[in-house]
């Protein structure tokens, strides 16, 4: 008989099956009007999608914004919004100023951007993916002491959120610094994005605001993972309907983590089904909460391998997933042949770069790139097509290797 065997369900179940319902038929809504639309809206479309949006360039354009004889043409609005949002208001300009990028320190560093007063100088670092080199806000700090302005400060802006690493300033230090003012920590989250905002409010330039809408959606969708506001909009309506869709939404929130790390699971079996199939060896080493953690594939036996085929996430939470040719030691030669075969794949990345740990590597599709505030990579794994799209990456890159007869490039 059909739900013999089936528990009831509790009022507590109901509330979340409604919950999750009525999300879901929201959600479907959304997506038929963006489709019909379409046409008119261009809802996926960023003029950033065009730009190459590396470290110096997005610093280029901070400065830009920065500096009162901008393109923008707004004067200092833009620069003392910022000097608020960092409680700076002292250094707000009475007389000219210079604002430049890549600026030489007195011990050969360059600084991202520099804005100087005649009695002042402020030093920004942006940091969105890069780590830090060692000794670098030390070395910088000791700059602007060196400098010996009235009044210095040094801003540090991370992408993900992430504190200085210890090789490039110690604890204390930062302490030190933070107490008497000089030194402010933020993130792209926490300070551009509201800076934008409150850039766009004040802009009187109909353009511009637009190139500032452009801006921001940007660094919502590269640094907080948020592709599409108006879901999201949709899901907290629904949720904010009432009492039990809150409770019931908390619950479901509650219970994510266990669902990710569950997934998880499941991904790494599938992986390492189809890799021993394909005659591959998986070494897993995923965990959410780490940095740089991901997987790789062997091709031939662990002693033998020294440059494998990795995945890994450069940011916390499974974000900003890069594939590539690693090496099992950073010490290992380059290997600029692997770079050079890598670059004749044809795997639809764009952006491929080298490191000191990886030959060759670049930012996997968007649709799989960042985990933490996507649902696809998750629903593509429940349904086996994200371990698939990943196998077929690793047989697309092996086939090059052994179709040019380089598969020893990955032993030593």
């Amino acid at each position: 008989m059909k739900g013999e065997n089936q528990k009831p369900m509790t009022t507590a179940d109901e509330y979340i099956y409604s919950l999750l319902f009525s999300v879901s038929q929201q959600l479907e809504a959304v997506r038929l009007a963006r489709e019909r639309y379409a046409i008119k809206l261009s809802p996926d479309f960023n003029c950033f999608d065009y730009i190459l949006t590396d470290e110096l360039r997005l610093s280029e354009i901070i400065a830009d914004l920065l500096n009162p004889r901008g393109k923008h043409s707004q004067g200092s609005k833009f620069l003392e919004a910022f000097l608020e949002l960092i409680s700076l208001n002292d250094f707000i300009p009475e007389n000219a100023i210079e604002v430049n990028t890549e600026v030489y320190t007195f011990d050969n560093r360059r600084v991202d951007i520099e804005i100087k007063w005649p009695d002042g100088r402020l030093i920004i670092e942006n940091k969105p993916r890069a780590d830090d080199q060692d000794d670098q806000l030390h070395d910088y700090i000791q700059d602007l002491l060196h400098s010996n302005p009235n009044k210095w400060h040094l801003v540090y802006i991370s992408g993900a959120g992430q504190s200085p690493s210890s090789n490039s300033i110690s604890q204390n230090e930062i302490s030190d610094w933070k107490r008497s003012g000089n030194l402010t920590l933020a993130s792209y989250e926490n300070l551009i994005i509201p800076w934008i905002d409150k850039c766009r409010a004040i802009c009187e330039s109909e353009r511009f605001r637009w190139f500032l809408g452009e801006f921001k959606m940007y660094v919502l969708a590269e640094f907080k993972g948020e592709h599409d506001m108006q879901e999201r909009q949709s899901i907290t309506e629904q949720v904010l309907k009432s009492t039990d869709s809150l409770r019931a939404a908390i619950e479901v929130s509650l219970a994510m983590q266990d669902v990710k790390v569950s997934l998880l699971q499941t991904l790494k079996e599938q992986l390492k089904g189809l890799s021993s199939k394909a005659g591959w060896t998986l070494d897993w080493g995923v965990e959410y909460g780490q940095k740089w953690s991901g997987f790789s594939f062997l091709i031939f036996p662990k002693k033998e391998q020294y440059y494998v085929l990795s995945f890994q996430f450069q940011r916390l939470q499974l974000r900003e997933m890069v594939f590539g040719i690693s090496k099992i030691d950073e010490k290992l030669p380059d290997k600029p042949a692997i770079f050079d075969l890598m670059e004749k794949a044809n795997l639809g990345f764009t952006r491929s770069k080298q490191h000191s740990w990886w030959p060759w590597f670049a930012l996997v599709n968007e649709e799989i790139r960042d985990w933490d505030n996507s649902s696809q990579p998750w629903l593509k794994i429940k349904d086996g097509t994200l371990a698939t799209e990943i196998i077929q990456i690793v047989q697309t890159s092996y086939d090059l290797f052994a179709s040019e007869n380089k598969l020893n490039l990955l032993k030593k």
